[in-house]
């Protein structure tokens, strides 16, 4: 029986393993000078011979599969318009409320072009008209902005 690449790679880690702990064993056992030179060149080789040589066919074979980026690229960037979207008005109602310009609501529609994002228009309702040329300069926005009623 053909043994797995798996059963190879566990078994070479065993023989390492116990002749590690035989080797621990001599070195303590046996007087220092040539006879432990000796022992630790003979473990050396069996080692080599033991565990890495069997392991020169080895592939280690994980099936890793990377996620799908197209996937997220699209709901990534639905998420950064949404974010976007909602940052600006946000931003455009604490700069109303700092004013105090009365509004009811302001929302932005944002369009998405190949390179990035542009604001195509921001929506003001409730602003009276006495306010809409003082709205208009403090958010800079220049024909982007419509007021509603």
């Amino acid at each position: 029986r053909m043994e797995s690449d798996m059963d190879i790679l566990l078994k070479s880690i065993g023989v390492l393993c116990i002749t590690a702990y035989i080797m621990g064993l001599l070195t303590n056992l046996i007087p220092l000078g040539y006879t432990q030179k000796a022992i630790r060149l003979t473990v050396a080789i069996y080692i080599i011979t033991s565990v890495f040589i069997p392991l020169k066919n080895f592939e280690f074979d994980v099936n890793y599969n990377r996620p799908d980026t197209e996937d997220y690229t699209a709901q990534t960037q639905v998420y950064i318009l949404e974010e976007t979207k909602n940052y600006i008005e946000k931003n455009i109602s604490q700069q109303l409320e700092a004013k105090s310009i009365s509004y009811n609501s302001v929302e932005v529609h944002i369009h998405k072009q190949s390179e990035g994002f542009e604001i195509e228009n921001v929506y003001i309702y409730g602003v009276p008209p006495e306010q809409q040329q003082l709205t208009q300069n403090i958010l800079s926005l220049g024909e982007k902005i419509v007021f509603g009623v």
